[in-house]
This record gives C-alpha cells, structure tokens and sequence, in this order.
C-alpha cells in the first residue's frame, strides 16, 4: 500500500470528523455504574470518533436487518457488490474503534486499565465483570504455567 493511498484514507476520515456538527453528536446511553471511578470526560476529538462509531454500527445493523427480512442470511445470497459495501462499512467500523478506544485511553491516561464511556461523555473504570469460575481456572492455570 502506498504512502499516498493511505494518507488519502486517512484524510477522508479525518473530513467525515470535521463535517460533524457538535448537534449531531451521538453520546452514550450507558449510566454511571456506582462503584465506577470517572477518569475524565471525552473531549471534542473522542466525542466525534465516538459518534462516528455510533453511526457506522447503526449503519451497519440497519444493513443486516435489510438483508434478514428479504431472508438473506448468507454471504452467499450478497451480490459482490453488496459483500463489498458491507466490508468496507466493518473494516472502517473496525478502524474507527479502534482509533476511539486509543484516544480515550490516552486522553484519561489510562493505559493499563480497563476504560470504558458513559452517558454525557464520562470516561470511567468499569466494575469488573463477576468471573465464570472455569474461566477463573484457567487464568490460575494459565499463570502457573507461566511462573514455571
């Protein structure tokens, strides 16, 4: 892939970001959990990665659901055509994920932990999920294998 293919990708999202009007913002609807720890709120920059990924998901469920009540269930009942739209809208649904989580991690310093957002725009440490104890038996023999 060339430089220059790439930067022009990256340009149109960087474009699709900016054309985004702070009213068409989509915030998360999940509540703050008690027991969760705010770490910051999103700044314009995540707020707009964060809406682009609310909108490419129900770009993508809107498809499916199309596709399900004309009972196309099957890659193989897509044109080619429409096998490529939907990858291109998973790949990109994908990327922008991807570059969201990075800069709400970076932005509330946060690295090394679990993150997670929340209604207007909170950035939290989730409560840790209760674990299923096969799971919990594995780690543990996951980690002795590792200190052997």
């Amino acid at each position: 892939m060339s430089k220059k293919f790439m930067l022009q990708c990256l340009d149109e999202i960087v474009e699709e970001l900016g054309d985004l009007k702070e009213a068409e913002y989509l915030p998360p609807h999940q509540h703050i959990a008690p027991g969760e720890t705010v770490l910051a709120t999103m700044n314009d920059e995540s707020k707009r990665l964060c809406t682009l990924w609310n909108k490419l998901s129900a770009e993508g469920l809107a498809a499916i659901d199309s596709l399900e009540k004309q009972g196309r269930f099957l890659i193989s009942d897509l044109s080619e055509e429409e096998h490529k739209k939907l990858k291109l809208l998973d790949e990109k649904h994908s990327l922008i994920s991807q570059i969201m989580w990075f800069s709400v991690q970076k932005q509330a310093n946060a690295f090394t932990k679990d993150v997670g957002i929340r209604s207007n725009w909170a950035i939290v440490t989730p409560l840790s999920k209760p674990q299923n104890p096969l799971e919990a038996m594995l780690e543990s023999l996951g980690a002795r294998a590792i200190q052997i």
